[in-house]
């Protein structure tokens, strides 16, 4: 699997914790995201450098985004 992708954002959100704190603000738009290896993770940052969840390798070996990202 590819250790960098390109993915978009279709549709902006804020990922914040239990307490209302901003863990991450994600805008529409392009990201690129890199592999965890160990994980078979791909995690991005938004634009103050908080890391994102993009997605993940699954059983099978397929990748699979997390909902409102696109591969590009």
């Amino acid at each position: 699997m590819e250790k960098v992708i390109k993915v978009e954002c279709t549709e902006g959100f804020t990922l914040t914790n239990n307490v209302e704190e901003v863990l991450a603000e994600v805008d529409e738009g392009k990201y690129t995201a890199i592999l965890y290896e160990e994980t078979e993770e791909y995690f991005s940052k938004d634009a103050k450098g908080r890391e994102i969840f993009v997605g993940e390798i699954d059983n099978d070996g397929k990748l699979v985004l997390q909902y409102g990202f696109k591969l590009v």
